[in-house]
């Protein structure tokens, strides 16, 4: 079924090479929402869009930090705001919310993960919008 987080997969959502933006490594990127600006679509709070990995830490990893390029929305959205979450084994470890009208650029979320056990972790990205 076709919805706002998959109706373009390929070509501006998913894996894609990035539209007026450069990719952090490499030359794709990861579009969680859309990757031309403009879209409107029919969302409502709690709706979400994430990619996830799992990811093996090393005894005495300390930090996990991640690099993310944002485009918040042009406008304020009716049913809430935009959160960038990282999340660590589905618990939310860093947050940033995303302010309507903001330029694009580069974001790095950090989390302290001293106290994980050694062995893999599933850590993933998510766009949600929250009331």
């Amino acid at each position: 079924m076709s919805h706002a987080f998959n109706r373009a997969l390929g070509t501006d959502q998913g894996r894609v090479v990035p539209k007026g933006a450069v990719a952090h490594s490499g030359s794709y990127a990861f579009v969680l929402g859309f990757g031309s600006p403009g879209r409107v679509e029919a969302i409502e709070p709690g709706d979400y869009v994430q990619v996830a990995q799992v990811a093996s830490f090393a005894a005495g990893t300390k930090l996990l930090r991640v690099a993310a390029t944002i485009r918040p929305p042009s406008a304020p959205v009716p049913a809430g705001l935009w959160r960038l979450h990282l999340l660590i084994d589905g618990l939310a470890r860093a947050t940033h919310d995303l302010v309507p009208g903001a330029k694009m650029r580069t974001l790095e979320l950090a989390a302290n993960v001293s106290k994980l056990a050694a062995g893999n972790h599933t850590i993933a990205l998510r766009l949600e919008l929250v009331p």
